[in-house]
């Protein structure tokens, strides 16, 4: 999308030891799926993840397919001349959503490993405010957190508003919950409503992104581009996937970028005009106070 590779580039996803995470590997260079990884300065309109001077980007719609699979171990390994002089990969756009990775996700199965469950239980509610964009993380009552079989499994309802009046769009909703008890139906729903949804975009702010080395792969197959003039005609041919994509895409963002916590969320998540660096900031705010949240293992369980 933005670095304009044109070589070939083979990601296989690999298992991973309990405990490991999403580890992204550059040769011998591992980067972790984790908030401390990501290049703040890069990370305004993809996600950047760093480490030893090696880079991932727009690792997002990559990840929102490993949270809504509940994928808590992989590798991530690149192949290919994927590099353009530097140490720094890009994850293919595809099509601008997560589709074709969770239909290859969900073609070859998830193992269950004997370990431990764990996740992170929201203790204290946590905020970040930037001019007119917001986010919240907030604990959930205990009586809404139960399971079938006294497992509390981790529950993240997660709510998103996006307010596009300027760009004729005006303001949409989308809620979503992840997790919970019935994983299939989480990955149903998931599969069924947001991994479609592509990223986009609005013609009067293409070639400022291009001046800026950005956006420089970015075409009609792997984003909706909305015109500039007053109606916000959709120049895509096909259309939209829903009504609603630019929403749902955004909250296909909003789980990509909360799998950067490492582990599950237990609680609510509310955000306003979310962007990729508000959802960062949130998870920083989060982990600033080790009395926002508690690491909770209810049962030893297969995950």
């Amino acid at each position: 999308m933005h670095r304009w590779q044109r070589e070939e580039v083979t990601i296989r996803l690999l298992p991973a030891p309990t405990n490991a995470g999403i580890v992204f590997r550059i040769g011998s260079t591992a980067i972790p799926a984790r908030i401390a990884h990501v290049d703040a300065r890069k990370s305004q309109l993809c996600t950047q993840l760093t480490a030893n001077d090696h880079s991932v980007s727009t690792a997002e719609h990559l990840m929102a397919a490993l949270v809504a699979t509940r994928i808590t171990n992989a590798f991530v390994d690149f192949e290919g001349d994927c590099r353009d002089g530097s140490d720094s990969v890009e994850l293919p756009v595809l099509d601008g959503s997560s589709a074709m990775y969770m239909e290859r996700i969900r073609q070859v199965g998830v193992e269950d490993q004997d370990a431990e469950f764990k996740y992170l239980r929201i203790k204290r509610p946590v905020q970040v405010l930037k001019q007119d964009k917001a986010a919240w993380l907030l604990p959930m009552p205990e009586d809404l957190s139960s399971s079938p079989g006294n497992f509390q499994a981790p529950t993240l309802q997660m709510n998103v508003q996006v307010n596009f009046e300027h760009k004729q769009l005006g303001t949409t909703f989308c809620r979503f919950t992840l997790g919970g008890g019935d994983p299939d139906f989480t990955l149903d729903e998931f599969y069924r409503e947001i991994a479609a949804a592509r990223t986009f975009t609005f013609e009067d702010e293409i070639e400022w992104m291009q001046a800026n080395g950005l956006a420089r792969g970015g075409s009609l197959d792997n984003a909706v581009v909305f015109s500039k003039d007053k109606q916000g005609t959709v120049l895509n041919r096909d259309g939209l996937r829903f009504s609603d994509e630019w929403t749902r895409h955004k909250m296909l963002d909003c789980i990509g970028d909360i799998g950067l916590a490492g582990l599950p969320l237990h609680g609510y998540f509310f955000a306003t005009s979310p962007g990729h660096a508000l959802t960062h900031d949130l998870l920083r705010e989060l982990f600033k106070d080790p009395e926002n949240y508690e690491q909770v293992a209810p049962n030893s369980v297969n995950v």
